[in-house]
């Protein structure tokens, strides 16, 4: 284009066995041929290669609509996809004492209809007390870890939460659970709480780090 001969002053051979386009090949006879040609700035060259090659189209632009643009030192915000403790309603002593008598009736059918008698049938009379103790922790640690509350409380229309609104976590669980036996050693001042404590929270909740709440009605 400027009109400076390939370094050798020959012209490139095309043998190499690849195709050339007839533009770029229209492209390089003209622009071999102007020896002397000079042009004083960038616009120049382009007002030529205009003239020259009128059947050139420009690469187009990206729309304005496909370019994203963020203010210095801001990030991009995103929606939460997760609830908050804010976005339920505190459960009460009520529908919390409502779900402990459902999850008791639960647990009592259970062992009524498989396991005891596959306790007697194994002879697991002496173990049959531990293997409800058992069962019934497994009960109370694991359902709201996977469920997000127990059987009687998902009746019940509520859920065990941690602060963030999801489900509590397995160590969580363990603790809450743990609070259960202190709250019976202080003859059941730990469950009495939830009545004046102002998030509605027992002992167990408080070891737990844990929420019972119902869904908000909008």
């Amino acid at each position: 284009v400027t009109g400076d001969l390939p370094h050798g002053g020959e012209k490139i051979s095309d043998g190499r066995g690849e195709e050339v386009s007839p533009q770029l090949e229209e492209i390089f006879k003209k622009t071999y041929t102007h020896k002397n040609l000079r042009f004083p700035n960038g616009q120049a060259l382009f007002e030529h290669l205009k003239k020259e090659f009128p059947n050139l189209v420009p690469a187009k632009q990206p729309k304005p609509s496909l370019l994203v643009s963020h203010n210095k030192g801001e990030a991009p915000t995103q929606k939460e996809s997760q609830k908050g403790i804010e976005d339920f309603e505190l459960a009460g002593f009520g529908p919390r004492a409502g779900a402990f008598l459902l999850d008791v009736i639960v647990l009592a059918l259970f062992w009524l209809a498989f396991a005891i008698p596959i306790a007697k049938s194994s002879h697991w009379d002496d173990d049959l007390g531990l293997s409800i103790l058992i069962f019934s922790a497994l009960y109370f640690i694991l359902c709201p870890v996977l469920l997000g509350g127990t059987l009687g409380k998902l009746i019940m229309g509520l859920r065990i939460v941690s602060k963030e609104g999801k489900n509590p976590g397995l160590f969580q669980s363990i603790l809450r659970f743990l609070g259960y036996f202190f709250s019976v050693i202080l003859f059941g001042f730990g469950f009495y709480m939830i009545s004046f404590h102002p998030q509605k929270r027992g002992l167990h909740d408080l070891m737990g780090k844990t929420f019972v709440v119902r869904e908000k009605n909008d």
